[in-house]
């Protein structure tokens, strides 16, 4: 049995332990208030600008200025939006995508769930490119899969609003980095936050998201910290129990093969 601690397995080789005959689990669920919290932080982060704002703040530049207002203006030039004026698309609805769904409506946010690119699903789900083109928020909660990776790249983002910030709290791979930092670069977006990277630990060396490039761009990274809470450790510790419990009972519990 190998006990994952965690929802994604992708760092396990599947097809190696089903061939082998091992049971591989993970831990579902269990930091999901922490993540959809995490992305309605960096939401607002992106929209009002904090980070950007606090360092002119520091730097003096207010006192120099008078006024520093514009430093939340978008690409378009436009002041950001109150989040009843909010559209927000969401890809991937499992748990941290229903709890992103929920907190975004009880803010006063419009939600469309979106369908799987390139399908047309249920009555409760709008087309994928009609959320790509509408929504002013564009939050990503899918998990890593072949289909998945560069899911989001320069036609994405060429077709969303240019007042949209898209935030990625799923996996590393899924958003096209390079594509990105063009897309913030050229205006084609007014920013965007990730807590997840291609390769982590996250370097310089091998991400574009980091380094001097971006510094002057509405970007918001954190290291893969989403998931950090005190009541996800202990979901963690109550779930992986219940799992290897049930694994030696013979009556395996949330396996992944």
């Amino acid at each position: 049995m190998i006990a994952v601690v965690g929802s994604g397995t992708d760092t396990i080789d599947l097809d190696a332990c089903r061939a082998r005959g091992i049971v591989v689990t993970n831990t579902p669920h269990c930091n999901t208030s922490a993540v959809a919290e995490h992305a309605t932080g960096m939401y607002f982060a992106l929209r009002r600008r904090y980070l950007h704002s606090h360092r002119l703040t520091q730097a003096g530049e207010w006192a120099k200025r008078g006024m520093l207002a514009h430093v939340l203006c978008g690409p378009d030039g436009k002041a950001p939006k109150t989040c009843g004026d909010e559209i927000m698309g969401i890809l991937g609805y499992g748990g941290v995508g229903q709890k992103v769904a929920s907190m975004a409506r009880s803010l006063g946010m419009k939600v469309l769930l979106s369908g799987r690119k390139g399908s047309s699903e249920g009555p409760d789900r709008t087309p994928f490119d009609e959320v790509i083109r509408t929504a002013s928020v564009l939050i990503l909660c899918l998990p890593r899969t072949p289909d998945n990776i560069g899911y989001i790249s320069t036609p994405e983002f060429q077709a969303m609003q240019r007042h949209a910030v898209l935030i990625n709290v799923s996996r590393g791979g899924i958003v096209d980095e390079e594509a990105l930092v063009k897309a913030l670069e050229d205006g084609n977006i007014a920013g965007a936050a990730t807590d997840v990277f291609v390769k982590e630990p996250a370097s310089e060396e091998c991400s574009p998201l980091l380094g001097a490039r971006v510094e002057n761009l509405n970007l918001l990274t954190t290291p893969h910290t989403a998931w950090v809470a005190e009541e996800t450790n202990e979901n963690y510790l109550r779930t992986l129990q219940t799992n290897i419990e049930a694994f030696i009972g013979g009556k395996p519990f949330n396996c992944v093969t």
